[in-house]
């Protein structure tokens, strides 16, 4: 029997993803709960980096657990830019972060404010680490200016100056990153209804719906 691009694909997705845990049930409100902070994920990334650069998005329970909770590995996942090897620009590292906040943002909007999950902890962690890292330690804000120092290299003033200049960045991607999807509500609620129904979608089938297309796919059971 000779490898299909199917094998291929399921073989990617095992690695990337995790294997998917099909004995995991979860009830309607928390699957589409979990569709709105990923098409949050998917939409930020979509309008800031390019519809080229979004591989899959699913819902589906995959791979291991998220802080001391137990919880599905879900994730849009993104293909490198070409040529991409070692270095990213304060452009790229800005992308991520936008994209990061995506689900927050989303659950914030469509969900309610007063109803963020805990699914967002990841998310931020990571997108603080990165905020951190462009101020303190590639130099990629005026606001500081060129430096590489740890956290325990800096003076008290120095740290309270740089947490001031991360929460400043994070929240100026937040307000681009609620601006994207507020303006994109449609396609927002049309793709996460769809992501709820099928459990994963590839990227041309999101740019479909972006397009207005209508997708062929049998519903997740």
């Amino acid at each position: 029997k000779h490898a299909t691009m199917e094998d291929f694909d399921f073989a990617r997705d095992q690695i990337i993803m995790g294997i998917e845990r099909r004995n995991l049930k979860i009830d309607f409100k928390e699957r589409m709960a979990t569709a709105i902070h990923e098409v949050g994920h998917t939409l930020a990334a979509y309008y800031t980096d390019g519809p080229e650069h979004i591989y899959k998005v699913t819902i589906n329970p995959r791979g291991g657990s998220l802080g001391a909770v137990t919880v599905p590995f879900t994730q849009t996942y993104h293909i490198p830019k070409e040529n991409q090897v070692t270095y990213s620009t304060k452009e790229d590292l800005m992308k991520h972060i936008y994209s990061l906040l995506g689900g927050h943002v989303a659950e914030k909007l469509f969900i309610g404010r007063n109803k963020v999950t805990t699914g967002c902890s990841n998310d931020l962690q990571r997108a603080t680490q990165l905020a951190y890292a462009m101020v303190r330690e590639f130099g990629m804000d005026e606001r500081y200016g060129l430096v590489h120092k740890g956290k325990k290299e800096l003076s008290d003033e120095e740290n309270r100056r740089i947490d001031e200049i991360v929460q400043m960045i994070l929240k100026e991607a937040s307000e681009k990153v609620e601006l994207i999807l507020k303006s994109h509500e449609t396609e927002m609620r049309k793709i996460a209804k769809r992501l709820c129904q099928h459990g994963t979608l590839t990227g041309q089938e999101i740019r479909d719906l972006i397009e207005g297309k209508e997708i062929d796919k049998v519903t997740a059971q």
